[in-house]
């Protein structure tokens, strides 16, 4: 089978922000869909964060008649750049007719589109294009002022220009919804200003502008336009890249949408292509998704049945003719990867919907749980199959989640930050439930989340003698530190420091010397002390351990319930003269269940 294309692996996420950036600007900014007709190879690509815009929603009168009042308020500054740019534009296609002329064909990969274009004009135009934004902006500059003004639209607030085919809305014009745009000459638009144009609108029926020309530099805004590749004009314009669904294709699609399994073996029999998608989900999510949408219809409540189109199913589909009917697809050809980049990888719908037969199926005939959809947050976040089965079956403690998660870890690298944590959650995934090593650890959340000490031993509270004025070992040098803590009283410790003593924590950005040491220490102990010992939210206790990879002493660090840290210490003539405060995941740690007092 043909590898599947995958969206997210031949973009970096940080550039796939941009080019959402780029497709809310073709939206929000210039009122056209965000999906289709921009083929110009410099892009707006202005950060939402950057408060460029902003909504609001609210009833008023207006003439005598009570309306739902759409209201979108734009900076004047991305207005300007609004008609510099449709005006660059009209300058580049003026210079270059026909250099936007292309089609679509298939890559060598499932999924795959790439654009052609007809002529060497494309590559021109944007040396073009630069220059007109350039040219423009310091000769002949857009003449802007505060402006309003008002449209139909439908009841999700959208003007006739964004009407799409997007069938999960009802796009229809809506006489009893009317949208405001209104450009305000402001720093960022924000909650605030939405709701004083609203007010206005209320009391008045139009928002407070001025008339005053306004002017901007292009040197404010030219770091805004980013220049994109082809592959990254298919990514924007992908509704346009998609290739047009036969009958067949249309039968399988609504087979699948009407859990008509029927209908869907004939669709493939007639040649449907079994890697389609609806624009998001592949075919095999949507079995999934309206699998699961009937099974919601079957077991609702009289008064809830409405919602599901008013009529229970005759039957309740098992899961078995579910998989049966995905492996049919399966072995038709869908590939388990293939997702479109607004939608879902199979294996992460099958995770949400709490799925283990499912997600294994689609683990059996490769899919990959590693893989990330483009609205993921990057690195540093688990991939989304990982996360819900994490999420959903650890910290709500949704047990099919949770075998979801043990599925995939049978058979998958997990996102785990140490091997050996993987490696244990592998073998509790052969235990029964009651028997996992999740159930056994400290915090009941994720298995994701382990610490990776082992489980503590009985505790037992230890009374030392008084520290003496030197220490020899690591071991003494832990013994004291957990001596200061649980006792909340740092001289003993502190008198073991040597002079020019270093401490370190992967908390805190910058490294205490010295003084800086002492300081630090008996202001933290005596906030601790002031807000309650037993306080469980700030209360601290340290235990005896040892680090498995290379044997050390160390101790082990426990504030309120869940704040954790390993700390080593190293000692040269008969003082401490480092010690470092580190997260647990850095080590395995044998705990010993005394806390040295």
């Amino acid at each position: 089978m043909k590898s599947a294309y995958i969206w997210t692996r031949e973009h970096s996420p940080d550039r796939l922000r941009q080019l959402d950036a780029a497709a809310r600007v073709w939206e929000d900014l210039f009122f056209e869909p965000k999906d289709r007709g921009h083929y110009q190879p410099i892009q707006y690509a202005l950060k939402p964060h950057s408060g460029w815009t902003a909504f609001e929603k609210s009833k008023a009168t207006l003439d005598g008649n009570e309306v739902e009042v759409h209201l979108q308020v734009i900076t004047a500054r991305a207005w300007f750049v609004r008609e510099l740019y449709r005006s660059a534009c009209a300058l580049t296609r003026e210079r270059y007719p026909d250099y936007d002329a292309r089609h679509f064909v298939d890559g060598e990969r499932i999924g795959e589109r790439r654009i052609v274009f007809h002529s060497e004009r494309h590559a021109l135009s944007r040396n073009h294009l630069w220059t007109a934004l350039w040219h423009l902006a310091r000769e002949n500059p857009p003449a802007i002022a505060e402006t309003w003004f008002y449209e139909p639209c439908t009841a999700w607030g959208n003007p006739l220009s964004l009407i799409t085919e997007d069938r999960r809305f009802d796009n229809t014009m809506n006489p009893a919804h009317i949208r405001y745009v209104v450009v305000l000459d402001v720093e960022k638009a924000n909650d605030s200003i939405a709701k004083q144009g609203m007010a206005s609108i209320r009391a008045r029926g139009q928002p407070d502008v001025s008339t005053k020309p306004l002017h901007f530099d292009f040197a404010d805004f030219h770091d805004d336009f980013i220049e994109l590749s082809e592959p990254e004009l298919v990514f924007l314009n992908r509704a346009d890249a998609r290739r047009p669904l036969r009958d067949c294709d249309k039968a399988l699609l609504k087979g699948a949408e009407s859990v008509d399994f029927a209908a869907m073996r004939q669709a493939l029999a007639d040649g449907a292509d079994p890697n389609i998608t609806d624009g998001e989900d592949p075919i095999l999510g949507i079995v999934i998704r309206a699998w699961q949408e009937h099974l919601s219809a079957c077991n609702a409540n009289e008064k809830d049945l409405p919602y599901y189109g008013g009529t229970r199913p005759e039957r309740k589909i098992p899961l078995n003719e579910v998989l049966d009917m995905l492996k049919c697809l399966l072995d038709a050809g869908a590939h388990p990867d293939r997702f479109d980049p607004e939608g879902l990888p199979a294996i992460v719908t099958a995770t949400l919907a709490q799925e283990p037969e499912i997600a294994g199926l689609l683990i059996e005939h490769g899919a990959d749980p590693s893989i990330s959809p483009h609205w993921d947050e990057g690195l540093g976040m688990y991939p989304s199959a990982w996360d819900y089965a994490v999420t959903d079956g650890f910290s709500l403690n949704e047990a099919d989640a949770r075998e979801v998660y043990y599925t995939m870890i049978r058979h998958r690298s997990s996102p785990l930050f140490k091997q050996r944590a993987e490696d244990q959650d592998r073998l509790a995934a052969e235990l029964p439930d009651e028997a996992r090593s999740w159930r056994r650890k400290e915090d009941s959340g994720s298995a994701a989340d382990d610490t990776n000490a082992q489980e503590k031993a009985e505790a037992r509270v230890v009374l030392l003698p008084d520290s003496s004025e030197t220490v020899n070992t690591e071991e003494e040098a832990a013994l004291a530190f957990a001596k200061a803590w649980n006792h909340l009283d740092p001289e003993g410790f502190l008198a073991l420091l040597a002079p020019d003593a270093q401490y370190a924590s992967q908390w805190v950005f910058a490294e205490l010397s010295g003084a800086e040491i002492a300081d630090y220490l008996r202001g933290k102990m005596d906030t601790i002390r002031k807000s309650g010992e037993n306080n469980p939210d700030t209360r601290v206790r340290v235990e005896m351990g040892r680090t498995l990879n290379g044997d050390r002493a160390c101790a082990f660090m426990i504030q309120g319930t869940t704040k954790q840290a390993v700390v080593l210490f190293e000692v040269q003539d008969g003082k401490i003269a480092r010690y470092d405060l580190c997260i647990p995941e850095l080590y395995d740690v044998v705990r010993s269940g005394i806390y040295p007092v």
